[in-house]
């Protein structure tokens, strides 16, 4: 391929296609995947894993005959003058998934990150940066792509592992439960917008090590990467994936560790160190082409003139719908990248004869100081905003009165280096209307806080969460991991408390009313993620944790629930315990059990787990419900003093499993069976245990939760009796 020969490591080539996986991972939807069923993808890992071994087999079998020769080189050698078309096809196959590759990242920019930046720079400069890369030469691309790989690596276990707090297994669905089709449509989609299996036909030549082995684990290593992102995305998000143009980015946006939230920044470099490096290789084997047809007389001018093309054709597409139909699809791309992966290879071996061919470190660093460059463009520096003209959004209150929206919100603001809590209002027939008057009147720009807590008023639960909630889901800024709380006034009402000192007592204890869940377990916190789940996924109810106001003081009491969409009732604080123990998100609290002899006991709950058994007894849903948790003995109201022997460790955890068992059960008699509404997960167990009958009666779910029969057993376990002496020793 060139007049001095290259070559590169095994690993090397495996390292440059693997960069095409994970962008595509990152740009998968419900939308493109075919349906709803996203679950079902995991198993599409397997498919991908055959199919893209079988794809390469013409490229290696050309490569074993004559391993000196690249498909351009065999392709002259074979078809002689007529061979130059295989030239011309890769070459406008280059272009194409350049055009697809930068557009749908452009795609990604205008619709979720919204730069002050205009989108075409953005597109101009990874173009760019790439064309640097392909005139650096192979040995350079390679070079930095071992680099990226282990940085992306890095990445993707940061995401995983911080998601996997986040995974709730109520989310998953049986697999297969629509068909196979979604299976199918996820394997192809993977294999139509890779560039992998084309690049052997170029690259094999200049390849030294065992490549064989090298590919085959490429090929296990990023199955198993797909399929677990699949199965990790659907546990973290549920129903809510369905509804994100980006889902992986939404998720990671979810991520922390402690109290660094928001992995977003990891996927972004994600996307953009794998996007230029496999543009970079594209654009090389493009030049290559170039001087094939030109005959050894030089490839630049195919690069010069495959930019400008690639830049026009992407910003075509990121602004026009109709070619995003076509470009983003999978029918155009499975069949030009079928015919450069399979079908010219597999002509040229049926015919039978071949050839091939084929450098920098400078490459690494220009692609890094490029990278760093573009992310300052994409990132929280692109608008150029003064800290002093930004108010960060923490808190909003909702209502809606009369057909309008009335929003109150907490803005936390610098003024004289110092800042400061203030309260605005404003109206609008919409949210983001609202927002608008809010941001006239006060002359900032908003900011959303990563740790941004929505308060719903009563009119809001009466008019329908779904009129509320669409804000929160589509509007870019807005963030998926929000705490959304109702009340049963009007939000302003809280809103505007003010203590003696004249600071707003809902803005100073937001943490702590977030975190109610995991340190008292009375409150069944829910985020944007969990409201849309309870909207969307079959069979359920919305939730959101109830706060009030008592003597200038805000607390959390019970939890409110939705009948599709709308205020249905309510959950006291010990019905919402009971509710944490059956979702499986009980964390820690306390717990008052009367006892003999002794007075009222206290105990500490930790280690709770449920498991919720399926039958259809009848004609009705049976669920067998048992709850185990472990406890320590905090207080014993008349116990200072006084030798207790190891039977009351019986005596107390009997009446623990009777106070846990009355909770449960009034929580399920109060929503499911008196207001039909399955907030516990109900409907989603019936769904993976038993999918068939869940089908047949999906449609009646709640008039049958009127009639349904449940058991509840619980089993605790008092390890200890805190600082006291245990009664073992007496």
């Amino acid at each position: 391929m060139t007049e001095k020969e290259t070559k590169i490591g095994a690993g090397q080539l495996c390292a440059i296609a693997f960069l095409s996986r994970p962008i595509i991972m990152l740009t998968l939807n419900a939308a493109v995947l075919g349906g709803d069923a996203v679950l079902d993808n995991a198993l599409s890992a397997v498919l991908i894993l055959i199919l893209g071994l079988l794809s390469a087999v013409p490229a290696f079998l050309l490569f074993a005959r004559y391993p000196d020769l690249d498909i351009l080189k065999l392709s002259r050698g074979i078809w002689g003058r007529a061979g130059i078309w295989v030239p011309v096809f890769y070459s406008a196959y280059f272009v194409l998934m350049g055009c697809y590759y930068v557009s749908f990242f452009e795609t990604f920019i205008g619709n979720v990150m919204d730069p002050k930046t205009p989108v075409w720079l953005v597109g101009l400069g990874i173009i760019a940066v790439s064309c640097y890369g392909a005139k650096r030469g192979i040995e350079a691309i390679a070079r930095s792509s071992g680099f990226i790989v282990v940085a992306i690596l890095l990445g993707i276990l940061v995401i995983f592992w911080t998601l996997l707090p986040e995974i709730r297994s109520e989310n998953y669905r049986p697999l297969l439960y629509n068909g196979q089709k979604q299976l199918w449509n996820g394997a192809f989609l993977v294999l139509a917008r890779g560039m992998a299996v084309p690049f052997l036909a170029f690259l094999l030549p200049q390849t030294k090590g065992k490549i064989k082995t090298a590919f085959v684990g490429w090929s296990l290593v990023t199955a198993l990467i797909f399929g677990a992102l699949i199965v990790v995305l659907v546990g973290a998000l549920g129903s809510f994936l369905n509804t994100q143009l980006f889902p992986v980015y939404t998720a990671s946006a979810l991520s922390k560790i402690g109290p660094i939230q928001r992995m977003d920044a990891i996927f972004l470099a994600i996307w953009m160190s794998g996007l230029v490096v496999e543009l970079s290789a594209a654009f090389y084997l493009l030049s290559v082409c170039g001087k094939e047809i030109s005959e050894n007389h030089g490839g630049n001018w195919a690069l010069f003139l495959a930019a400008p093309i690639v830049f026009a054709g992407a910003l075509w597409a990121a602004n026009t719908r109709s070619v995003q139909r076509v470009l983003f699809g999978k029918a155009l791309l499975l069949t030009v990248s079928a015919i450069a992966a399979v079908g010219i290879p597999l002509l040229l071996w049926i015919s039978d004869s071949i050839r091939k061919r084929g450098k920098g470190t400078a490459f690494k660093k220009v692609t890094v100081g490029m990278l760093a460059v573009l992310l300052v463009f994409l990132t929280g520096c692109e608008g150029q905003v003064l800290i002093n003209r930004r108010m960060l959004i923490q808190g909003m209150g909702i209502d809606y009165r009369d057909g309008s929206y009335q929003v109150c919100v907490y803005a936390g603001i610098l003024e004289e280096e110092e800042e400061k809590t203030v309260l605005y209002r404003g109206s609008g027939e919409t949210l983001l209307h609202a927002m608008d008057e809010i941001v006239q009147y006060s002359g900032k720009t908003p900011m959303y806080s990563h740790n941004l807590f929505v308060l719903l008023g009563q009119s809001c639960g009466e008019a329908g969460l779904q009129n509320v909630i669409d804000f929160f889901v589509r509007y870019y800024e807005s963030r998926a991991s929000s705490y959304l709380f109702f009340c049963r006034t009007e939000a302003e009402d809280l809103f505007a408390l003010q203590d003696a000192d004249g600071k707003y007592p809902l803005a100073e204890e937001t943490d702590i009313l977030t975190d109610a869940e995991q340190v008292a377990g009375r409150s069944v916190n829910a985020t944007v993620v969990d409201v849309v789940n309870g909207l969307n996924a079959p069979g359920q109810s919305a939730y959101l944790s109830v706060m009030e106001a008592d003597n200038q003081k805000i607390r959390l009491n019970g939890t409110a629930y939705f009948r599709d969409g709308v205020y249905a009732g309510m959950l006291s604080e010990a019905e919402s315990r009971g509710m944490l123990l059956l979702k499986n998100r009980f964390v820690y609290g306390a717990e008052a059990v009367p006892a003999e002899d002794t007075g009222p006991v206290t105990l500490s709950l930790r280690d709770a787990s449920c498991r919720v058994k399926t039958e259809w007894i009848g004609d009705v849903p049976h669920f067998t419900i048992t709850v185990h948790c472990e406890a320590d003995i905090a207080e014993i109201t008349h116990g200072l003093g006084r030798p207790m022997g190891a039977g009351y460790y019986e005596k107390f955890e009997q009446a623990l499993n009777e106070t846990l068992q009355k909770e449960i059960t009034a929580a399920i008699e109060t929503a499911a069976v008196r207001d039909q509404c399955d907030v516990f997960g109900f409907s989603n167990r019936l769904l993976q245990q038993q999918p068939e009958i869940w089908r047949v009666h999906a449609e009646s779910w709640p008039d049958l939760l009127q009639q349904l029969s449940y058991t509840v057993s619980v089993e605790s376990n008092i390890a200890r009796m805190e600082e006291e002496i245990t009664p073992i020793l007496h």
